[in-house]
C-alpha cells in the first residue's frame, strides 16, 4: 500500500471512529433524558400521592373534631397506609 492509500484508509478509519462516536453519545443522551423524564414522573407521583394522604388525615381530623364538639363518640379509625404489595408477596 502506498502513502496515498494508507491516508485515505486512515481518514476512512477516523470517520468511522467519529460516526460511531456520535451515535454512541447520542444514545447515551437519549438514555439519560428518558431517565431524568422517568424520575420527574416518580416524584410528580409522590407529591401527588403525599397531598392526598394529607387530605385525608385532615378530612378525617375535621370530622373527629366535629363529633368531639357535638359530644359524639367517634369510632372511626383513622385513615392507615395503604399495605406494600412487595410486603404481602414475601408473606405468601
Amino acid at each position: 500500500m502506498n502513502k496515498p492509500e494508507q491516508e485515505h484508509a486512515v481518514e476512512d478509519k477516523n470517520k468511522r471512529s467519529s460516526t460511531v462516536l456520535i451515535i454512541f453519545g447520542e444514545g447515551i443522551d437519549i438514555m439519560l433524558r428518558r431517565f431524568r423524564e422517568y424520575l420527574r414522573r416518580e416524584d410528580e407521583i409522590k407529591a401527588k400521592a403525599k397531598d392526598e394522604v394529607y387530605k385525608e388525615v385532615a378530612a378525617w381530623d375535621r370530622r373527629r373534631r366535629d363529633a368531639e364538639a357535638q359530644g359524639v363518640e367517634f369510632k372511626e379509625p383513622p385513615p392507615t397506609k395503604p399495605p406494600d404489595i412487595s410486603q404481602e408477596k414475601q408473606k405468601e
